[in-house]
């Protein structure tokens, strides 16, 4: 299915800090449902296949030293360093419960998989740190909102990788409870926030100085939620979703995709999932029969504003899993059987 590539952010790009990108479906080795790059262990691949997909991402970014989340839609935040290298894919991981990731450790690239939820790369220019999160419907909300179990049911989970199976762990020792930036009130602290705070209390960076890349997740016309979990929304988020919000940079996006030989080249990147005016733009739309769209990344971003994020160091990819079949593998799209993507993000 072609080369490998990468969606990536010009902001990121321009501060030569960094190599990092988020997968497309392209370029890989696998068939049939998980064709071809696709990077998630737990949806049925064979593991063999998933590793050489590894390999090829690795290339294309000129990355190494891979540590991976473990997924399980939580706000826990982990510090790695390099004696976590290889944890997750070549390595056993000796933590669990895990859906960000933090360092300032140069060569260790960290990764998060996704299939609908929202990435979000974190960089701080100034302090040389980095954050990966992921970012549920859960995860968005402060973890397993009340009354849900864990489930696949966001399709990002990725508690048990090459080695399978985890130990022990969650946030790491390292990870104290930072001070925390102001947050609007009624507006629930999410993995974003927690990220933000981990970031401020290992390595004393400072919201304002943090450049942010939002990657492509299931947009505002395609995820379609129940009453049980817009009602959370709801009352998490009281002021965006009843009178909407604004100052939010929806439709800014990246650029270009990266190939294996480590070029650039150019990608159009559609409208998708019709973008809202920012005036008056609701978390929450009300569609009839006890059901709502909800915009998961849109909700994201409000926490990175509310966070003390610039709004003018925040990008936002406007592309759909869901509606870009050919790029992306979606969980609502395709189900439980199929392939997933990652995002990755690594110091130089």
């Amino acid at each position: 299915m072609g080369d490998v590539s990468f969606v990536y952010f010009t902001s990121f790009e321009a501060t030569g800090l960094v190599r990092h990108g988020f997968s497309t479906r392209n370029g890989g080795v696998s068939a049939g449902p998980y064709a071809s790059l696709n990077l998630s262990f737990s949806t049925g691949d064979a593991r063999g296949d998933v590793l050489e997909n590894y390999r090829r991402a690795g290339a294309a970014l000129g990355v190494n030293n891979m540590v991976l989340a473990a997924q399980t839609h939580t706000t826990n935040v982990r510090r790695v360093g390099a004696q976590d290298a290889g944890k997750g894919l070549v390595r056993e991981r000796d933590y669990s419960d895990v859906d960000a990731l933090v360092t300032d450790v140069p060569g260790l690239c960290l990764v998060t998989h996704h299939a609908d939820c929202v990435p979000v790369f974190f960089l701080d220019p100034v302090r040389r740190a980095i954050g990966l999160a992921h970012a549920g419907w859960k995860g968005t909300l402060g973890g397993t909102a009340p009354g849900h179990t864990p489930s696949l049911e966001d399709g990002d989970d990725e508690q048990k990788g090459a080695q399978g199976g985890t130990a022990q762990g969650g946030r790491a020792p390292g990870c104290k409870e930072p001070g925390r930036p102001p947050v609007r009130k009624g507006t629930h602290v999410g993995i974003v926030t927690a990220t933000l705070r981990a970031l401020e209390g290992e390595f004393g960076c400072r919201p304002a100085d943090m450049l942010v890349g939002v990657g492509p997740c299931i947009g505002a016309d395609c995820y379609e939620v129940g009453e049980d979990v817009a009602g959370l929304f709801r009352e998490a988020f009281p002021t965006a979703t009843a009178n909407g919000f604004t100052n939010v940079p929806h439709n800014k996006t990246v650029k270009g995709t990266r190939n294996e030989t480590g070029g650039a080249t150019g990608m159009r990147m559609g409208v998708c999932c019709s973008q809202r005016a920012q005036e008056g733009f609701q978390i929450l739309r009300d569609i009839g029969g006890g059901k709502s769209l909800l915009d998961l990344r849109g909700a994201n971003v409000l926490q990175l504003l509310d966070g003390g994020v610039l709004p003018e160091h925040i990008t936002v990819s406007g592309l759909c899993p869901h509606c870009h079949p050919e790029l992306f593998f979606s969980h609502r799209g395709m189900g439980a059987v199929r392939g997933g993507m990652a995002a990755f993000l690594g110091l130089i």
